[in-house]
């Protein structure tokens, strides 16, 4: 019975996965950054979206850009963690360092909790998903950041200047 749980689960992530790739997703989750194109890779939806609460703890990931990625620079700026106190650690950090948060020991601390997993791309490279290896942690705040090292197709780096803490952040909640 275990095992034709784990296969229903795994064929609803495929089927899902695949419709994001087809489809995309919608306007109401385009990222903050997203405007008049430049010719530089702009991030234009994340799922689940940034504030989201009750997110299943088997999700994965979904990445929509604006333009073809150069897929290695997505993977190497990509980072998701997450668990119990994390919010808690967030604010007594930004507290103890007087509001201006540390990315190196931010980036440190996010290492030691980060998921490890894969990405899968879309043939047109402008769409990908990250799936963890493990489940995430239940009823847990995660936060996904990209920094602005990633480039697209075109060799071109992604504008940082409208992006928090030169990237990308956002957090979401686990269901238990």
């Amino acid at each position: 019975m275990k095992d034709i749980l784990i296969s229903a689960v795994t064929i609803i992530t495929i089927i899902v996965s695949a419709m994001f790739l087809i489809t995309g997703c919608s306007d109401e989750n385009k990222a903050e950054n997203s405007g008049q194109n430049n010719g530089n890779p702009e991030l234009s939806s994340v799922y689940p979206p940034s504030g989201a609460v009750g997110v299943d703890r088997g999700d994965s990931i979904h990445i929509k850009f604006n333009m073809p990625m150069d897929t290695s620079s997505v993977r190497m700026s990509f980072h998701m963690a997450g668990g119990p106190g994390m919010r808690e650690w967030m604010d007594s950090l930004d507290d103890y360092m007087g509001g201006m948060m540390q990315m190196e020991h931010m980036m440190r601390w996010m290492d030691s909790i980060e998921y490890d997993g894969g990405f899968h791309w879309n043939g047109r490279m402008d769409s990908c998903i990250f799936v963890p290896t493990s489940e995430m942690m239940p009823n847990s705040e995660h936060m996904i950041y990209m920094y602005g090292e990633m480039r697209g197709m075109n060799g071109r780096m992604m504008e940082t200047d409208s992006l928090q803490y030169d990237g990308f952040m956002h957090h979401f909640t686990t269901r238990q």
